[in-house]
């Protein structure tokens, strides 16, 4: 069962997945699922291939994008990077034998090699530029700033 209140629709796919992954991560399982805490590291996160990995998962799909999209849209789901965690109490559930988190060194990381990326720097600034009423105008040249 999806917990989630989208404000919009979304496939039935997209939706019985989102249930399964948002019950994986809910207190009521991490309270029982031992496997599923040992995945965890310091700071709660999982690898969303760990999840992707799951049975019930891999009867819908074994598509690891498409998982990390659902859990996008989950207000249960916290996602950086490769990573992902529960937003209610994930604290504690850690195991004291978890390993350090990697997390945020890792994101760190992936954000550094992304700005060394030489393709992006062929990509134009924009600027949006508003009137005194507060309305977005169009950048002209000759106009000031």
């Amino acid at each position: 069962m999806v917990r989630t209140r989208l404000s919009f629709p979304i496939d039935r796919l997209r939706h019985e997945i989102l249930g399964q992954l948002e019950f994986y991560l809910s207190p009521d399982n991490m309270a029982t699922d031992l496997y599923l805490r040992q995945q965890m590291d310091s700071q709660g996160w999982i690898r969303i291939e760990v999840l992707a990995s799951f049975k019930r998962v891999q009867a819908k799909t074994a598509d690891v994008n498409l998982v990390r999209d659902v859990l996008g849209l989950s207000a249960y789901a916290e996602i950086r990077g490769e990573w992902v965690r529960s937003t209610e109490g994930w604290e504690k559930f850690v195991l004291p034998t978890a390993e350090p988190s990697v997390v945020d060194a890792e994101v760190a990381q992936s954000l550094l090699m992304q700005a060394d990326d030489p393709e992006d720097d062929d990509e134009e600034d924009v600027v949006f530029v508003m009137d005194r009423e507060g309305q977005p105008q169009p950048w002209m040249p000759g106009r000031p700033r």
